[in-house]
């Protein structure tokens, strides 16, 4: 199954799924519960919750359609944008000198 899957865009959700979801609702979670401690200062239950929902919503309505393109293959060519790269190269230049 790895060997299928390998450079698909399953591969990428699941990475955006249990890496960045995990680390952004981690660190809320550990703002939320220290914040408390250190300040004494407590975040209103119902707009936790709003906020809760609101981003979990968002990232799973942003990552949701990659798990749509199972076993579409993903190439790194397909990022790479003709207009990108003429404004990076200018980019560079300007940088440079």
């Amino acid at each position: 199954l790895g060997v299928v899957l390998h450079g698909t865009y399953y591969v990428v959700s699941h990475f955006h799924y249990v890496l960045r979801i995990g680390a952004v609702f981690g660190i809320f979670c550990g703002i939320n519960l220290w914040w408390t401690f250190l300040t004494g200062f407590i975040y209103d239950k119902i707009f936790m919750s709003m906020v809760f929902l609101v981003v979990f919503v968002g990232a799973n309505l942003t990552f949701f359609l990659y798990i749509l393109l199972v076993c579409m293959v993903f190439l790194v060519n397909m990022l790479i944008i003709p207009i990108f790269t003429l404004f990076g190269m200018l980019f560079l230049l300007m940088v440079l000198c």
